[in-house]
């Protein structure tokens, strides 16, 4: 048996990851794994629906969330929002919103929760 056949899938290439518009690049993806991870942590879930609210309401306006984050968590979402100015939301595929947009996005949000 030579190195080819032990090559099922052929050869893995690093594809870097997209460029986002922010201020700390490496900061935008480390809160976007953060989500992910808190996500699969309390829920099993990579991107439990809806987990950009809860989480941003949790980290910034004390909302609860689930079984409660942790203060690391807590500490690393607004930590990492900071750096990169951002915060990351899931329509048809996780997307980086810088901050400004996103709190618009957020008080929407809120507003229309209210009314139910």
């Amino acid at each position: 048996m030579d190195d080819e056949d032990d090559d099922w899938f052929g050869p893995v290439t690093a594809v870097p990851p997209p460029r986002i518009d922010c201020p700390d690049e490496t900061a935008a993806y480390r809160l976007r794994n953060l989500m992910s991870d808190i996500s699969e942590r309390h829920y099993a879930a990579g991107w439990l629906f809806g987990l950009e609210y809860a989480l941003f309401g949790a980290a910034f306006a004390g909302e609860g969330f689930g079984d409660g984050l942790s203060h690391e968590e807590r500490a690393g979402l607004i930590t990492l929002s900071h750096r990169c100015q951002g915060w990351w939301a899931y329509d048809d595929r996780k997307r980086f919103v810088p901050m400004g947009e996103w709190a618009e996005t957020y008080a929407r949000h809120i507003a229309e929760r209210q009314k139910r």
